[in-house]
């Protein structure tokens, strides 16, 4: 299982370049998008947990999270390997493989609340949201005690994967813009959201008839990752998952203001902003402390 990652800043660079033992050259374009990069790793990487993905022949990478290509009987396969390869990213020991600055480790919600909570209560043209304004007061006073750190995937969904062409095994992660050390169960929890995330928006599961699909259920899901990573239990998901709607809202709510500004570079922004008019996951939903 390899991974692949195209990290941001030099500081990035330079900790990606000592875990893989390769060398930066900048620009090129990558075989599964056919997009171009401003920064690649190319080189034989020193760790089997990372591969450049313009050095591999695209293979199959799905698009939908009901698997409709897939054999019935397969499809809780294609969903191990998902949360088998997301686990053991959250294993992975992030100093001895030289990422211990590949972020700030520790108090990873605290961060993101604050970081997420200033952009959009700056962001005036986008207008606030009273949903929005009560999760910027409940998020940060109810942050489970447990504080844990390692490298986050940032956007680990189904159709930022790479599958084997007849076998339910990944062969490559893509996307790693949001990568950094942060809260393993954070990153669980957005890759988990498919469960509640409509399709039109990502590749979601909300709606679908999952159990005639033989698709596991979330419960069962959440239970696979706890056993993989030596957990007895997930007592805070709920506030994950809550975390991670308002994360998503906040990033809709930008997409907005830049879509009102005539400053947004994705032709599908305005698609986006009018989804900021959706009311995140209320926090009377989610569990407290």
């Amino acid at each position: 299982m390899y991974y692949a990652a195209s990290p941001r800043s030099v500081g990035e660079r330079r900790a990606c370049g000592r875990a893989r033992g390769a060398r930066a050259v900048c620009g090129g374009k990558c075989r599964f998008s056919g997009r171009s990069c401003g920064w690649i790793v190319h080189g034989p990487p020193r760790h089997r947990y990372v591969v450049l993905c313009h050095e591999h022949d695209r293979r199959t990478c799905l698009l939908d999270a009901t698997f409709p290509d897939v054999e019935h009987s397969m499809r809780p396969a294609y969903f191990d390997a998902m949360n088998d390869v997301i686990a053991r990213l959250h294993r992975l020991d992030y100093t001895a493989i030289g990422l211990g600055d590949f972020g700030r480790p520790g108090n990873y919600f605290t961060r993101q609340i604050a970081r997420w909570s200033q952009q959009y209560v700056g962001d005036a043209d986008a207008g606030r949201n009273p949903n929005m304004d009560r999760l910027i007061e409940w998020l940060p006073a109810n942050i489970p005690a447990s504080d844990e750190t390692s490298i986050v995937h940032g956007d680990f969904r189904v159709d930022n994967l790479i599958f084997h062409p007849t076998e339910p095994r990944i062969i490559a992660v893509l996307d790693w813009e949001l990568a950094t050390l942060g809260h393993p169960l954070a990153d669980f929890a957005n890759h988990a959201m498919m469960y509640h995330m409509p399709p039109h928006i990502v590749a979601g599961l909300a709606g679908a008839d999952i159990a005639r699909m033989n698709i596991p259920t979330e419960h069962d899901y959440i239970a696979a990752y706890c056993r993989r990573t030596g957990r007895a239990s997930m007592p805070d998901y709920e506030y994950y998952i809550a975390f991670n709607f308002f994360r998503l809202a906040a990033i809709f709510h930008g997409i907005k203001g830049r879509a009102i500004r005539g400053t947004a570079a994705n032709a599908h922004a305005q698609e986006r902003a009018n989804l900021s008019r959706c009311s995140p996951k209320s926090p009377g939903r989610a569990r407290s402390k």
